[in-house]
């Protein structure tokens, strides 16, 4: 399978919420390092097979992916594969991430009061940590990423 890559970074600078994001990485980052500070808030990422995968690659991501949903992720794979005593923990985990994040509930409110957010997420990766090419579940969401903490070799390609 050959992935079509694109980038839209001369486009996404207008976008309200990046825009909000950008402006406040700072506490952003505050309040990630505070949020995560042990691993209390972040479980693994699920290791996905990708199917016929790029140049045989089958998983998902290799090494280390630790998230902490902020936001409900009712269209996704993750959330329809838990049982209702799951859901129920991550609804209580992404409502206690929301009370100790105020700046990003801030930028993601409005989305994900009209319904427009899919699902907002911390992500954890250590150096060396590699998420393998792959296509989302839909190609009707955009996607954001803010680097807060990075090393000199990470980057997406």
């Amino acid at each position: 399978m050959d992935l079509e890559y694109t980038f839209w970074d001369h486009l996404m600078q207008d976008v309200p919420v990046v825009k909000s994001l950008q402006e406040n990485w700072k506490q952003i980052r505050d309040e990630v390092r505070d949020l995560t500070n042990g691993d209390g808030f972040l479980f693994d990422y699920p290791k996905w097979d990708i199917p016929k995968g790029v140049k045989g690659i089958t998983e998902l991501y290799e090494n280390y992916w630790k998230v902490c949903p902020l936001s409900g992720f009712e269209h996704e794979n993750t959330y329809n594969l838990m049982t209702d005593a799951q859901k129920s923990i991550v609804l209580n985990i992404i409502k206690s991430a929301k009370k100790r994040c105020p700046v990003i509930e801030g930028c993601i409110s409005e989305l994900e009061q009209e319904g427009n957010l899919s699902s907002a997420f911390i992500s954890r990766l250590v150096p060396g940590s590699k998420i393998n090419p792959h296509r989302g579940f839909t190609r009707d969401w955009m996607r954001t990423h803010l680097g807060l903490i990075c090393d000199d070799k990470s980057a997406i390609s």
